[in-house]
């Protein structure tokens, strides 16, 4: 293997071309999953866009020595009253409907200052895995204490911890669904890449 790796994982098709360009990444052609990447230095900058989870890790565990490891995705947010649109949130817990739960032990992979950018660190995230049906369920999310919802963090943050790359792991959450706020995202991307 030793193609070693520093990887952005999304399963958001607007952030993925985002991404690309910022990066100036290549597509990459497997046949199998979403995926470009870029060599610098001595190592790859890697982003896949895969929702299928398992499938997406799996390609990646076959062919890369994963260095770091940054999740990039959208959340909603379940209290309004603290949180605004294009908030960035690096939670550290997350949970699924059944009320399983992940702890990403240490949430920064470098010695950088995260503060400083007016990041909401060590959050909690839950992931659903359907749309809301009614009122109802959304006010049933509220029990889990969490302060934002997406459909995949839970999914990601478990297999990470199967994996042993929890500790050299983070998860960015950016609230609503507006590309206007990625910017954000980049500059701590390319300070952690």
């Amino acid at each position: 293997m030793n193609i070693f790796a520093k990887v952005i994982y999304t399963t958001n098709n607007d952030i993925e071309k985002k991404l690309v360009e910022f990066f100036n990444l290549t597509k990459v052609k497997t046949g199998e999953v979403n995926i470009y990447s870029k060599l610098e230095n001595d190592f790859n900058i890697v982003l896949i866009n895969e929702e299928n989870i398992k499938k997406g890790f799996d390609y990646l565990l076959k062919n890369y020595e994963i260095i770091n490891f940054i999740g990039v995705g959208f959340s909603l947010p379940l209290d309004t009253l603290e949180l605004n649109f294009g908030d960035i949130i690096i939670p550290n817990t997350f949970i699924n409907q059944k009320n399983e739960v992940v702890f990403l032990e240490s949430i920064t992979t470098s010695n950088y200052d995260l503060n400083s950018f007016g990041l909401i660190l060590n959050g909690i995230c839950i992931s659903i895995e359907t749309e809301f049906k009614n009122e109802s369920d959304f006010e049933k999310l509220k029990d889990f204490q969490a302060q934002i919802y997406d459909k995949e963090s839970f999914e990601i943050a478990k297999t990470l911890k199967e994996n042993n790359l929890d500790k050299s792991s983070l998860i960015i959450k950016i609230v609503g669904k507006d590309l206007s706020f990625i910017d954000n995202v980049k500059i701590i991307l390319d300070l952690m890449i």
